[in-house]
C-alpha cells in the first residue's frame, strides 16, 4: 500500500504561486496580520481551543505547503 505524503503528490503549477509571491517579502510585516487572523479565529470559535483538551499547553508547528514560512502556535 502506497502512502501519499505532501512530498510525493503532484501539484499544479499555480499551487506554487503564493510561495513565489511571498518569498521575496520580509516576514516581519506578515506577523501582525497572521496574529490578527489567529486571534479572530479564536474569538469567533473558542470551542476550537476546548477541543485541544490536554494538549492546550503544547506548541504546534504548522508548515503550509505553498508558503515560505511556518507557523508556531502556543
Amino acid at each position: 500500500m502506497d502512502v501519499v505524503t505532501p512530498h510525493n503528490v503532484t501539484r499544479p503549477r499555480l499551487a506554487y504561486l503564493p510561495r513565489a509571491l511571498l518569498a521575496p517579502m520580509p516576514l516581519f510585516p506578515l506577523q501582525p496580520a497572521l496574529h490578527r487572523i489567529i486571534n479572530s479565529i479564536v474569538r469567533k470559535k473558542p470551542e476550537l481551543l476546548h477541543r485541544i483538551g490536554i494538549h492546550k499547553d503544547k506548541y504546534f508547528l504548522i508548515d503550509p505547503l505553498n508558503m515560505p514560512f511556518v507557523l508556531l502556535l502556543r
